[in-house]
């Protein structure tokens, strides 16, 4: 059996810890663009060679926040400080699911999205894409 409770999901960024999640399915998502390699078949059947990609290692974090958070001023002075490339210190990443145990870390990471301003009548959420270079996954498949 697996079990799941959003509360006890730590996400923090730059030792930050991030709370002002939405109510939804995919408020943390850790997503993996880079191909892990691809196969080419050959010309007679069974014949192929899988190539593996050297740009594997990297994960996308989405976040989606309450529009008006605390933690969105956090990730707004994180990307003030992207754009000073000269004095800028890449964003890293910790989450863990604490009651399975499941552990992710992430390093060398860039705003690549900024959550847009939106405002009317209904809850609008912010959404953050960090991208990383660098990822360490642990899932104990609980």
């Amino acid at each position: 059996m697996s079990a799941y409770d959003h509360n006890f999901s730590v996400l923090n960024i730059d030792g930050y810890r991030i709370t002002g999640f939405v109510d939804a399915a995919d408020a943390i998502a850790f997503n993996y663009p880079n191909a892990e390699g691809a196969i080419t078949r050959g010309g007679q059947a069974g014949q192929y060679v899988f190539v593996a990609s050297g740009n594997g290692s990297g994960v996308q974090l989405v976040i989606k926040l309450l529009q008006g958070h605390e933690d969105n001023k956090f990730l707004l002075e994180r990307l003030k400080s992207q754009r000073n490339l000269k004095n800028h210190t890449p964003i890293t990443c910790y989450y863990e699911n604490v009651v399975s145990g499941d552990k992710i870390t992430a390093t060398d990471g860039w705003i690549v999205t900024r959550a847009s301003y939106v405002r009317g009548t209904a809850h609008n959420d912010s959404t953050w894409t960090i991208d990383f270079v660098n990822e360490d996954s642990q899932y104990t498949g609980k």
